[in-house]
């Protein structure tokens, strides 16, 4: 049985969420079927979307609310293409911030998928913090 290696990059974004969520990504992905042999090997990226400010839905603009429904609209869309493996919002000091485990080919595609979401591309301060993961797994269980 395999069990999710917590990487020491977690202890800094989030602490228990963030560890949390990657025991979560591993039992999730240990259920996923492996990739065809001759398909690129898939890596995955922790990514966290960080925000300007703290957007609290009863408070957000009409703009705001927008570009959220669009971000929401984008990754549903991800994750029926089996690019997700995660995806939430995590309650935090001083503000929410977004989780996302992704599976892509490279960082660069990574990147590209990243750069496609509503919310970066609509230019308002709110960006994303990538981090591939070294080990998903670790077979000592």
């Amino acid at each position: 049985m395999l069990r999710p290696a917590v990487p020491e990059f977690v202890l800094t974004l989030g602490g228990i969420a963030a560890g949390a969520a990657f025991l979560i990504a591993g039992a999730v992905a240990a259920a996923l079927p492996e990739p065809a042999a001759n398909a690129c090997k898939t890596r995955y990226f922790f990514c966290r979307l960080v925000l300007p400010r703290a957007i609290i839905p009863q408070l957000m603009t009409l703009a705001e609310r927008q570009i959220m429904e669009e971000h929401v609209a984008y990754w549903e869309a991800q994750a029926e293409a089996g690019r997700v493996l995660i995806i939430g919002s995590v309650k935090d000091k001083p503000r929410a911030w977004g989780l996302l485990i992704l599976r892509a080919r490279s960082e660069a595609e990574a990147e590209r998928i990243l750069l496609m979401d509503p919310a970066i591309s609509a230019k308002g301060g709110i960006r994303y913090q990538i981090h591939p993961l070294l080990n998903l797994f670790n077979e000592d269980y």
